[in-house]
């Protein structure tokens, strides 16, 4: 049996022989808060961040913005 696996932007798609089966990775605004921790940012910085993201869906660090994030 052949298996083959696509990654593209978070979304992954597993083809078992002519059966395909998507599942999406769907970030979420406090798994972004505990990275923003761990990569060196301030508490405080990450807390404002978090309740912008948790208001818009959008996580922003800088010039990044990414939106589609889960509020929880």
């Amino acid at each position: 049996m052949r298996k083959i696996l696509l990654l593209s932007a978070g979304l992954v798609t597993l083809a078992l022989g002519g059966a395909a089966v998507a599942a999406t990775a769907i970030p979420d605004c406090s798994k972004a808060k505990r990275s923003c921790l761990q990569l060196g940012d301030t508490a405080d910085t990450c807390d404002t961040r978090w309740k912008a993201c948790m208001q818009s869906g959008c996580w922003v660090a800088g010039l990044v913005k990414r939106c589609g994030y889960a509020k929880h």
